[in-house]
């Protein structure tokens, strides 16, 4: 065999494996894209959604002065009842105490307000994440192939201690471990095609290949107030 066919036979044999080393590093750079911004929605999102929750707290935890105060002023009108013999007396006492009780019911609404609106985003705002998340990915590539992006949600446990408990206007404080119980997760997995040009496609297409993600956001304290941040991801 002369120079021209070892030539030829050697080109034969590296050329595909040069287009198979460039298809895969071009599927390389599309996958990575892909991922960093679907990385970066969630992390967007679910930050959103922790600092909401940590501007309730903080709220809430600003009306424990207040909530403190009113179960002082109603044990001393609860106090000026019992003391009360003329009937002037009892009508003062008895105006006393059904004002301290509007301020303790109005004060009761915020607090449970609040809470309720807390819960309410630990639970469901991961879920509402993943679907801006998921929806954003398939207009933006409404252009294109279907995508069969898909993904799981895992909610936070918001644990708040009220003290006295049997108080209408109890103290809130969050539990020891609230920022392990508030951890808050998106994980996501699609397929590799979609996101490739179609020249590309024939290339990958034998090896179903699939990426995969997660990012986590929880709360923490810092300078006596709550804020969001994110956890390292598990995946």
């Amino acid at each position: 065999m002369n120079r021209r066919g070892y030539a030829t036979l050697l080109a034969m044999i590296v050329a595909p494996l040069m287009v198979s080393a460039l298809a895969a590093i071009a599927a390389s750079y599309f996958v990575f894209r892909d991922d960093t911004r679907v990385r970066h929605a969630c992390r967007i999102e679910l930050l959103k959604i922790q600092n909401a929750i940590a501007e309730d707290l903080n709220r809430l935890i600003a009306l424990n002065a207040e909530a403190r105060r009113l179960r002082v002023a109603r044990k001393l009108s609860d106090a000026a009842r019992l003391a009360a013999i003329t009937p002037p007396q009892r009508a003062a006492a008895e105006a006393g105490a059904l004002k301290v009780a509007a301020r303790q019911a109005v004060l009761a609404t915020r607090q449970r307000a609040l809470v309720a609106s807390m819960r309410l985003r630990s639970s469901a705002g991961p879920r509402m994440a993943a679907r801006r998340i998921e929806s954003a990915l398939r207009l933006e590539r409404s252009s294109r192939r279907p995508t069969d992006f898909r993904a799981v949600s895992v909610g936070a446990e918001l644990l708040l201690l009220a003290s006295p408990p049997d108080s209408p206007t109890p103290n809130y404080e969050p539990a020891a471990n609230l920022a392990e119980r508030q951890v808050m997760s998106v994980s996501w997995k699609f397929s590799l095609e979609p996101i490739l040009p179609e020249w590309l496609v024939p290339f990958v297409k034998p090896f179903s290949l699939r990426s995969s993600g997660e990012c986590r956001a929880t709360l923490e304290k810092e300078e006596e107030k709550w804020r969001p941040r994110l956890v390292a991801d598990k995946l």
